[in-house]
């Protein structure tokens, strides 16, 4: 029984389908970030590293420390600084936060060129206007 729930809930609160989603359109150039969370199946079923932490330390506190890895964390000043001129970022953050980081984006050279929903996460393209 508790694995049929598990089953059953599985697409609300994992990853997967979200990071399916970015292995499929990302492209090697572009970017993937997270917004207020992390997600731990994120890299492993995308298939590549989350190139940006965005208002998350959590467990990662000791690798912000470290001189090495301080770019790899951010806020805000990084998502009005978007876009980026190497290609899109793809951005996952809980569907909450959608009108903030909406709002944050849009004060900037960059438009959030679609929204997917996956349970209770959110993937953002964000790319030039």
């Amino acid at each position: 029984m508790l694995f049929v729930f598990l089953r059953r809930a599985a697409p609300l609160l994992s990853a997967k389908d979200a990071a399916l989603a970015v292995r499929a359109d990302a492209s090697a150039e572009d970017q993937v970030w997270t917004y207020g969370t992390y997600l731990h199946g994120l890299p492993f079923y995308a298939g590549r590293p989350v190139d940006k932490l965005v208002y998350f330390v959590g467990e990662f506190h000791y690798a912000k420390r470290d001189p090495a890895h301080a770019g790899r964390f951010g806020d805000d000043k990084d998502v009005r600084a978007l876009p980026r001129s190497g290609g899109r970022t793809f951005v996952i953050l809980r569907s909450f936060e959608r009108p903030h980081f909406t709002q944050t984006v849009s004060g900037g050279a960059a438009s959030i060129a679609s929204w997917r929903e996956f349970g209770r996460w959110s993937l953002a393209e964000v790319r030039a206007r």
